[in-house]
């Protein structure tokens, strides 16, 4: 029988087993309202459906109950350690509640962003689960309970994942249906589609690159158990194990997994060396094996021939563009275009506007209408690819498309409101405002990390607005100039809403702040530094420094990911817990050190408590001044920095208007989930990644169709009910080699399928040969 005391340790490991093996797996679908509808830059739906996040972070919110009943405990049992390593956790964290108050959303900071739900207690969560797991794992045999339920979660994670790989997605059985779609959501089990092409994995994760992070921290602790493993019985635990973990890393089609994985694996061979014995020479051959088989079984679609693709587009340079800048205002609006300024106004003729163009002298420009396409282009060829198209709304003229470099910007003129403003692809009306970028080269490499360079230097401009206290929680998407549309639009980001950086360490600096940031960077560089040096020496022979070695081979695997993803709970979860483990396993060496230590004997053992003791007396002042100067300055400088701010112009402003009155209430909101470049390998292939979905949060079912400039239709698509998504594209004129740029038109029905409105999106069409 168990002791009382063994069983009081199994108890207090709960929440620890809860967070590797639980949180990640659920998955549910709900709907719910995600407190958006007033800003313009988002669809105006009071209803958002999720099935990956939400109750992701319902589980954390029960995590911080447990922890926190789990730290009184400790706390009156005075078995709270006292770690000066975790100092700038506790200013991390400190931070990140003060940004909660100054949140220039409180509802998300509090609440959660749809599709992220990272909110305050989620990142609290993060950071006391890890602090939790060092104060608790003790023992060796703990150690292996935790490890056996983080299998446990592997296992299940990865089986669903391996049979998404295969082309068997669970999620799309009955049984899976029944698990996702209970009670008031049943009627929506036959409305869920493959979310990703067959064969393309993301298990509960919502997303195949954050499966790639997650293989990126499994994948180096299975090898590492693999390499330094003891008793052959649980080689094959191991081997069934990493390939599941190797079939969700292929699966994922993640380039940043192998980018990140491949140096960290040859790092860690190095760095172990000898060490690792014969054996690693076989199991290193066997993975590079495994890699090659399941790229050869996914063939031109592998994550290799992606990774390789990505590195043969090389360095872009960001382009230039003729259309430099659009700015509105009440009586016209302007066109920056190679840097020469024009002003473009309306008139209101009985069947719609007319164009009226002038120079910055305000002399007349010749526009004459085409009788091929029906756009409106320029006499003089200084213009030669600037155009102009009517834009409608239902039946009736609103303004102009603005044609320029395959980009296409909505103009509308508001006569109630008596200015101009912009139409987004929400059908939602708004106002332009230009960014600040910064650009550095580096940004550019691989093909510009698949639009991550634009992202990344319209973010970076904005760590100056949060220096000392973020914009709290979840609320990057308020912070990001969601009104660049121009910028946006000519960075292949017109058609979606930027809601995440893709990078972890813009997020937190954005979010909870740039000290904030520091001190994250700061507590995971004394983790680093010290399993450096204590992995460097150890010969690895047990379970507790084997399971550290991996978990710091893990940790760099993350952190280096970070640079190019985004956190994310169903993985950040698992990490923060594993670099609390982390931290219980360094400790536990290092005690064990002391204690073979000859020179030590335990009078100086004694003493040196003693001291200790007294010292950490000593440090509570120490530790109460530094915190009050860190509130302080966090605050003076936060409200000082921004005493003079004048009206946002990035997410925060709303833009309540009731422009185009009559026309508005026409108008329906369309949320156009697509890519706007589509490759063909000659002009009559399927697509290789052409899609267009028809998003859950929209209304009306619809059909699509796509015409050249021209005018020529190359394809008319079938009916795309809500829900529903099409892959297989396939134009139906044969075209010859090159670039073609094209207008793919939205036609909304009701539900006596007749068409209600329409909405316009450009896409660039790729036919190699």
């Amino acid at each position: 029988m168990k002791s009382k005391k063994q069983k009081s340790s199994l108890i207090f490991l709960i929440p620890i087993l809860f967070a590797l093996a639980i949180i990640p797996l659920i998955v549910k679908f709900i709907g719910f309202d995600p407190q958006l509808s007033s800003y313009s830059w988002y669809t105006n739906t009071t209803q958002f459906f999720d099935v990956f996040m939400y109750y992701k972070h319902d589980a954390m919110l029960l995590l911080d109950g447990m922890l926190v009943i789990g730290f009184i405990w400790l706390f009156f049992k005075k078995q709270l350690p006292k770690e000066k390593a975790f100092l700038p956790l506790a200013i991390y964290l400190t931070l990140v509640l003060l940004s909660s108050f100054v949140s220039v959303s409180s509802y998300h900071t509090w609440h959660g962003f749809p599709d992220m739900m990272e909110s305050t207690f989620v990142l609290f969560g993060y950071g006391m689960i890890c602090y939790y797991a060092y104060a608790v794992i003790k023992t060796e045999q703990q150690l292996k309970i935790v490890f056996f339920a983080f299998f446990i979660g592997i296992f299940f994670l990865c089986l669903i994942g391996f049979f998404q790989f295969i082309g068997k997605d669970p999620f799309l059985t009955e049984f899976g249906k029944n698990i996702l779609f209970t009670g008031e959501y049943a009627q929506y089990r036959d409305t869920i589609q493959r979310t990703f092409e067959e064969g393309r994995v993301s298990i509960t994760l919502y997303n195949p690159n954050y499966v790639g992070v997650y293989c990126c921290i499994v994948i180096p602790i299975l090898l590492m158990l693999l390499f330094t493993i003891k008793q052959k019985k649980y080689v094959i635990l191991y081997l069934i194990l990493l390939g599941l973990a190797f079939s969700c890393f292929v699966g994922s089609g993640s380039k940043t997994a192998v980018i990140t994985l491949i140096p960290c694996v040859i790092f860690m061979v190095f760095y172990f060396g000898r060490r690792l014995g014969k054996k690693m020479i076989v199991i290193v051959a066997g993975v590079v094996i495994a890699f090659v088989a399941l790229n050869v079984y996914q063939g031109e679609n592998s994550v290799f021939m992606k990774v390789i693709s990505r590195f043969e587009a090389g360095y872009t340079p960001d382009k230039e563009y003729a259309l430099k800048d659009i700015t509105l205002y009440d009586e016209y609006f302007s066109i920056v275009y190679k840097d020469t300024v024009i002003k473009v106004n309306y008139i209101k003729t009985e069947n719609g506007y007319d164009l009226e163009v002038k120079d910055e002298n305000n002399i007349i420009l010749s526009v004459v209408v085409s009788e091929e396409d029906g756009k409106y282009y320029f006499e003089d060829v200084f213009f030669d690819e600037l155009a102009f198209q009517k834009l409608n709304v239902g039946n009736q003229q609103v303004g102009y498309v603005i044609s320029s470099e395959n980009c296409n910007f909505n103009i509308c003129y508001s006569p109630t409101d008596e200015t101009y403003y912009y139409l987004n692809l929400y059908g939602r009306y708004t106002k332009l405002y230009d960014s600040e970028l910064f650009d550095i080269p580096i940004f550019h490499l691989m093909g510009g990390f698949s639009g991550r360079d634009f992202i990344w230097g319209k973010s970076i401009p904005i760590l100056k607005e949060t220096i000392f206290l973020g914009s709290g929680p979840d609320t990057y998407s308020f912070m990001f100039p969601q009104y660049d549309y121009v910028a946006s639009a000519q960075n292949g980001f017109g058609s979606q809403t930027i809601t995440k950086p893709h990078n972890t360490y813009l997020q937190i600096g954005i979010q909870t702040g740039v000290l904030s940031l520091l001190a994250y960077l700061v507590f995971y560089g004394i983790y680093f530094v010290q399993s450096a040096k204590i992995y460097l020496k150890r010969n690895l022979l047990t379970f507790t420094e084997r399971c550290g070695a991996g978990i710091f081979i893990a940790s760099v695997c993350y952190m280096i990911a970070g640079l190019i993803n985004d956190s994310t709970i169903g993985v950040s979860v698992i990490f923060w817990t594993l670099l609390g483990v982390g931290y219980a396993c360094n400790h536990a060496i290092k005690q064990m050190e002391l204690l073979q230590n000859k020179e030590y004997e335990e009078k100086e053992i004694d003493e040196k408590e003693d001291s200790d003791n007294l010292e950490k007396k000593r440090n509570i002042k120490y530790y109460l001044v530094i915190f009050g100067g860190i509130i302080f300055i966090s605050l003076v400088g936060h409200y000082s920095s921004h005493w003079n701010d004048s009206e946002p112009t990035n997410g925060r402003a709303k833009f309540e208007t009731s422009a185009i009155g009559y026309q508005q209430e026409e108008t329906i909101p369309y949320n156009a989930v697509m890519n706007v470049e589509w490759t063909f390998t000659d002009g009559l292939a399927i697509s290789s990644d052409a899609y267009v979905e028809n998003s859950t949060e929209n209304q009306n079912d619809m059909y699509f169709d796509v015409k050249l400039d021209n005018g020529e239709c190359i394809y008319t698509s079938e009916i795309i009910h809500v829900g529903e998504r099409l892959e297989t594209i396939r134009l139906e004129h044969d075209l010859e080699a090159g670039n073609y740029s094209a207008i793919v038109t939205y036609h909304l029905l009701d539900s006596n399928k007749n068409e209600v409105a329409t909405a316009e999106i450009g896409i660039l069409i790729k036919v190699l040969n």
